[in-house]
């Protein structure tokens, strides 16, 4: 372990049995921080922890995939340094199995192990933002129709002019039905 670290750095990597928080701003080391952590509690802690204990989650996959180069790493180097401790050998290649993910990776690991618990079919899909933008509008147009139908505008201009400045790819203004 690096000798650079701060004494509340080597605290946030090395305190073990109790919740822990790691709040600190940009660019202050958090991920080199969380990255020797991993490593800490898979080769050094006592009792050590298996790398598929880990359960690690960042905002984006970029992020999760740094954090997973980066701890994979930190054990490789324990392990070359161990050349003859076995487990550490073995830690090196489950470090690849542990579940570091986005949020919504996690969720989605979640959702697909439980599904029959969940009622949801197994063959689901996560919506992508395109998806995601022509539903909204579909809806938004839908909701139109059938209050233009009905002579049921009141509220219902403040409503789309709402709707409008939420959603960048809204078009009231063409549909046919809108004055």
């Amino acid at each position: 372990m690096s000798n650079n670290w701060t004494s509340e750095q080597s605290q946030a990597i090395t305190t073990t049995g109790n919740n822990l928080l790691v709040s600190a701003a940009a660019g202050s080391g958090k991920t080199a921080v969380l990255a020797a952590r991993c490593a800490y509690l898979i080769c050094d802690a006592n009792p050590p922890c298996d790398a598929t204990e880990l359960l690690v989650v960042t905002f984006t996959n970029a992020a999760a995939e740094e954090m997973r180069r980066r701890i994979a790493q930190l054990i490789l180097q324990r392990a070359s340094e161990k050349s003859d401790d076995k487990r550490l050998q073995r830690q090196a290649i489950l470090i690849h199995a542990a579940q570091i993910s986005t949020i919504h990776s996690l969720g989605q690991t979640i959702i697909r192990r439980h599904f029959h618990e969940l009622g949801i079919d197994p063959h689901f899909r996560i919506m992508d933002e395109d998806e995601s933008q022509l539903l909204k509008t579909e809806v938004v147009h839908q909701l139109v129709e059938k209050k233009t139908h009905r002579r049921d505008l009141f509220g219902f201009s403040t409503f789309c002019r709402t709707v409008c400045k939420r959603t960048t790819s809204c078009s009231l203004k063409n549909h046919p039905r809108v004055v």
